[in-house]
């Protein structure tokens, strides 16, 4: 998974293999504006987030992988 701001700024790039039927939280923090974005990928796979901090202090994605789809959905939990 990797967490980058608009700038190229890199916030988190952390590798894990997570076996199936388990789930795998991770946080970080981001600067306070500009677009941010979350990218997870497997093998044959890629899901994407992304939110603008300015208008976004909390931001909740999830990313769920089975063996047909990903699907993808993330919410603001925080407005600025």
């Amino acid at each position: 998974m990797v967490v980058r701001g608009d700038d190229g700024t890199l916030y988190l790039e952390e590798t894990d293999r997570v076996d199936v039927g388990v789930a795998r939280a991770f946080e970080t923090t981001v600067g306070e504006t500009g677009r941010h974005e979350v990218v997870v990928t497997g093998g044959d796979w890629e899901g994407r987030l992304a939110w603008d901090a300015g208008v976004c202090a909390l931001y909740d994605g999830q990313i769920t992988v089975d063996a047909e789809t990903v699907s993808v959905a993330g919410e603001c939990v925080d407005p600025r």
